[in-house]
């Protein structure tokens, strides 16, 4: 038996809505406070980006990929972008599915803090 390449997309795609699927499942339990605000469209349509953004990063295990989306929306959309965290997410020294594990262990809760801080107040000068 040979599977067609063809067969294989379908099968891909399938398993990846399948782990969308998932996460928002994931999202609305364990980070409820983080994603209630969002109707179903709306945070699927998050999560699709999101996901899209950390394979830009190189990501491609689902573990890894769940962590940057929930950090796309426990600490803000852009949360990439505080330096210190874009440092290690570009580090290529780094194989790109370890970078997200190394957030938790490199990156402080006060800077964290410092990456929430930092979004509300882009989002505030946007807003304006």
């Amino acid at each position: 038996m040979q599977i067609r390449r063809e067969q294989m997309e379908v099968l891909e795609a399938a398993a990846s809505e399948a782990f969308l699927m998932r996460l928002i499942r994931f999202l609305r339990r364990r980070y409820a406070a983080a994603v209630n605000h969002l109707d179903d469209h709306s945070l699927e349509a998050g999560v699709r980006v999101a996901v899209a953004r950390a394979r830009g990063y190189g990501l491609k295990w689902e573990s890894s990929l769940a962590i940057f989306v929930t950090a796309t929306f426990v600490v803000g959309d852009d949360f990439d972008q505080y330096p210190p965290i874009r440092q290690i997410l570009t580090d290529h020294s780094i194989p790109p599915d370890t970078r997200v594990y190394l957030l938790r262990e490199r990156i402080t809760e006060g800077e964290w803090g410092q990456a929430r801080k930092m979004l509300r107040l882009i989002a505030a000068a946007e807003a304006k």
